[in-house]
């Protein structure tokens, strides 16, 4: 090419950069602007309803948890009896609750907080509240209220109010609560728990495990809803009661590398044993592919998620004998650098947030979500979420 030609070449290429980018500009632009108005918008909406609710749902969770520690307290001291203030009071307490609950359904519907890393953790500890009171797995059935009744409660007791700003959702003050509480719309779906109260106060004989539980768990969605400490500075109006030895149900006390739990009915279905240990055959690089249930009902076996990987993913598989007739199967999997697994080895979860563990956790979870696949069970995440709702899950899965 002659010197001459060498500016007119760097011209025109400048040219035809300037052009394209412009181009860009023009078409792409306003496209961005665009999507990162709605977002912008999205996230507004979102804190905007968070910040609406906050303030109620940690308020009537707080006073719950309160009452809730003051009667196990006190059902310790001999001779301790209540009135009937108690016993409305609580009442009431555990409707207010209900009555929260009920209008987030109602009014946020789809709850979605603007990341899925702040949904998740608040619907899983709203989740998680439900669960005890309704759970069948914690020894007693006092103080039970399953899902529909709670609901039921939560939709009796919610009322309309009309602000300066609006028309507004709102649970039930007390006054009208005691006016209302023998009404036949709603003395039906009180008189259980009614009658657990009255029964708790009238013959304090130890606590359910279940009010226990119940406290712990509000004190996390407290602890979420208020961290800083602004709507409840007293740290000491926080505490969790110790969590109890007995009666629990094992759902509250899961390890972190749990990924399946699920009941089957032996008389009508397949072992899914059966199903882990012919998979476990098609797999490469497995220690002992020939593994057997054992005489206690527990599979274990390892594999390298890949041929020069220098960690193992563990499987455990344990079986355990349900009420009527079931049998619950528990799986957990996770990744050890180690051959043998002993007690205080360290396992990372496959959950787990690392950066030096990607590579292998990936491969992991890709192996394992063919097993789930195969059992009929939700999979595993390949890409996760922020650590923070990983390891809040993880904390509150292994605390409460």
């Amino acid at each position: 090419m002659q010197a001459e030609w060498i500016p007119v070449v760097v011209g025109l290429t400048a040219l035809t950069a300037s052009l394209m980018t412009a181009a860009v500009n023009v078409f792409f632009s306003e496209r961005w602007k665009a999507r990162y108005a709605r977002a912008k918008e999205a996230e507004d909406r979102a804190q905007a309803l968070l910040d609406r609710y906050r303030e109620p749902l940690a308020r009537s969770a707080f006073d719950l948890q309160s009452k809730l520690y003051n009667m196990v307290r006190r059902s310790a001291v001999p001779g301790h009896k209540m009135g009937g203030y108690a016993e409305l009071s609580t009442l009431w307490l555990i409707g207010q609750w209900c009555a929260w609950n009920e209008i987030l359904r109602r009014e946020i519907q789809l709850l979605d907080l603007g990341s899925p890393a702040g949904t998740a953790i608040l619907q899983r500890k709203l989740m998680d509240i439900a669960d005890v009171f309704a759970s069948t797995s914690i020894s007693g059935r006092d103080f039970r209220v399953r899902r529909a009744e709670q609901r039921a409660i939560g939709e009796l007791l919610v009322v309309d109010r009309v602000t300066s700003a609006g028309s507004r959702s709102d649970a039930i003050g007390y006054a009208e609560f005691c006016a209302k509480v023998d009404t036949p719309e709603l003395e039906p779906w009180l008189r259980p728990l009614q009658s657990a109260i009255r029964k708790f106060y009238d013959e304090p004989d130890g606590y359910p495990p279940r009010l226990v539980l119940l406290q712990r768990q509000l004190v996390e969605l407290i602890d979420y809803l208020d961290p800083d400490r602004v709507r409840f500075p007293d740290r000491n109006d926080r505490g969790k009661l110790p969590r109890p030895t007995a009666g629990v149900d094992p759902k509250r006390s899961r390890p972190a590398w749990e990924i399946a739990r699920f009941r089957f009915v032996p008389s009508l279905e397949p072992d899914p044993c059966d199903a882990i240990l012919m998979w476990l055959r098609t797999l490469e690089n497995v220690y002992q592919p020939d593994t057997a249930v054992d005489e206690n009902g527990v599979v274990t076996a390892r594999f390298r998620p890949h041929r020069f990987s220098r960690l193992w993913c563990y499987l455990v598989v344990r079986q355990a004998g349900g009420r009527q007739g079931y049998v619950w199967v528990e799986i957990e999997a996770w990744l050890q650098s180690r051959v043998a697994i002993t007690e205080g080895e360290k396992r990372q979860s496959l959950e787990s947030t690392a950066p030096r563990w990607q590579r292998v956790r990936r491969r992991s979870v890709s192996v394992i979500n063919n097993l789930l696949d195969l059992l009929g069970r939700p999979s595993l995440h390949a890409d996760l979420p922020s650590a923070v709702v990983v390891n809040e899950l993880h904390r509150t899965r292994t605390n409460t």
